[in-house]
């Protein structure tokens, strides 16, 4: 399948029809974008240079099969922030009104003690909820009264990346999926029908695919490319799609040559990509892109655009990987 690349001045992209596209992680070029609005680009978000797109390959069916159904789909680099939800009081704004570092604020505590017994995590949701009606008493009513989230975040299962402390937003605002290494599998129901409700119920605008550094699947997978052999049980199946990505990175001569931690990443950043273009293949998402009407809403939804995110365990920061999959015609 083939993708149309938009770069930023001076970048370098190649992408080729059903070619694995390696990140350049030795060469980035310069890239000046604010990544999302102020308030989070002052604090949690890393503005870093955009990678550039070094070599290709062929993929295995097996890592591919899917991604054929979005034949027009755009990978689209982009010089401006990639969330503008039009909303003067969204989380992303500069101008909202409210930081929710109010809510998350606490003493601070000693964080190499040993992890909280749950008693101490009851204690510890009843004064935060004593602290939040202090300074937004209207908050859980507006809770109670639903949600009208504009992302969808599908991340990781890891302890380390709990989205609304790295984002600091506000109960109600991202809509959550969370799995071992942040795949979107096709066949998995969990994952569909959270993606189904996102977008047909909820009206989410934007899909965003969290990775992270120091991943533990993606350790699993590319330790099971080399050994031949997955791990075995429950945790094995799923992680079946991320060793066929492995195996066929480690078969590239380019990306061969790459040792941990650049592989990790590199791997990394490819199963980001390889889970947006499974869900641009979605019916969901192909409806959604077609203007049609949703049968859970009985409305005409907005347009999805898919993003790529990585998040740096190391410094806490989230960087956009400046690859975005929109509707055809945009």
């Amino acid at each position: 399948m083939a993708y149309r690349a938009f770069g930023p001045s001076g970048g370098t992209l190649r992408l080729g029809g059903d070619g694995i596209y390696f990140l350049s992680l030795l060469a980035p070029q310069s890239h000046p974008q604010p990544l999302i609005a102020s308030r989070i680009a002052s604090s949690s978000v890393h503005t870093t240079p955009a990678f550039s797109i070094a070599t290709t390959t062929t993929r295995s069916a097996s890592t591919a099969s899917t991604a054929t159904a979005t034949p027009s789909a755009i990978y689209r680099t982009t010089a401006r922030p990639t969330l503008d939800f039009h909303r003067p009081n969204h989380f992303l704004s500069s101008s909202s009104s409210f930081s929710s570092s109010a809510i998350h604020h606490h003493s601070p505590r000693d964080m190499s003690s040993a992890p909280p017994t749950l008693a101490e995590l009851l204690a510890r949701n009843q004064e935060w909820q004593t602290r939040t009606l202090e300074v937004r008493p209207d908050l859980f009513k507006s809770c109670a009264a639903g949600q009208t989230p504009k992302v969808l975040w599908i991340g990781c299962s890891d302890s380390r990346l709990p989205e609304s402390v790295i984002t600091d937003t506000d109960p109600g605002q991202i809509f959550v999926a969370r799995n071992i290494a942040n795949q979107f599998n096709p066949e998995d129901d969990n994952v569909i029908s959270i993606l189904t409700y996102g977008v047909q119920a909820l009206g989410v605008e934007h899909i965003v695919v969290v990775g992270h550094t120091l991943c533990g699947g993606m350790i699993a997978a590319s330790e099971a490319a080399v050994a031949g052999a997955s791990p075995g049980g429950a945790l094995g199946r799923y992680l079946t799609p991320l060793v066929k990505l492995a195996k066929s990175l480690k078969e590239n001569e380019e990306a061969a040559k790459l040792e941990d931690p650049e592989f990790l990443l590199l791997l990394t950043q490819e199963s980001i990509k390889q889970s947006m273009r499974h869900i641009a293949a979605t019916e969901i998402i192909k409806d959604n892109w077609a203007g049609k009407e949703s049968p859970l809403s009985g409305k005409v939804m907005k347009k999805i655009t898919i993003h790529g995110w990585i998040h740096d365990i190391a410094t806490g920061k989230l960087k956009d990987l400046s690859l975005s999959l929109t509707p055809p015609e945009a």
